[in-house]
């Protein structure tokens, strides 16, 4: 799941990307993460965005995000599935991304 945003300097940006336009590319950073790449960089509609690797710091963590799936339909309703099954995160996994979004002034 993505949210947000939390905004350091202007609270009145526009044009930030939606959620929709950043999953797959977020997917693709954990994915970067997961063969131990430490940040993953793209753009979104003029927007530069740096990933960084949120990890699993103790096993309380791996307990949730290890047993956790997100499933999107077509219409875009996110439902999280929980399971009892151990999908094989330790500590120090990398378990989500986090997306530092910006612009430089012209």
């Amino acid at each position: 799941m993505l949210s947000g945003p939390v905004t350091v300097g202007h609270d009145d940006l526009k044009g930030l990307p939606d959620a929709r336009a950043l999953w797959e590319p977020a997917r693709e950073a954990l994915r970067q993460f997961d063969k131990g790449e430490s940040r993953y960089a793209f753009t979104e509609n003029g927007w530069r965005i740096d990933a960084r690797p949120v990890r699993a710091f103790a096993e309380e963590c791996v307990k949730c995000h290890g047993r956790t799936s997100i499933q999107v339909t077509p219409d875009n309703t996110i439902t999280i599935i929980r399971s009892g099954d151990d999908n094989g995160l330790r500590v120090g996994d990398p378990v989500g991304a986090m997306l530092y979004v910006y612009k430089r002034k012209k």
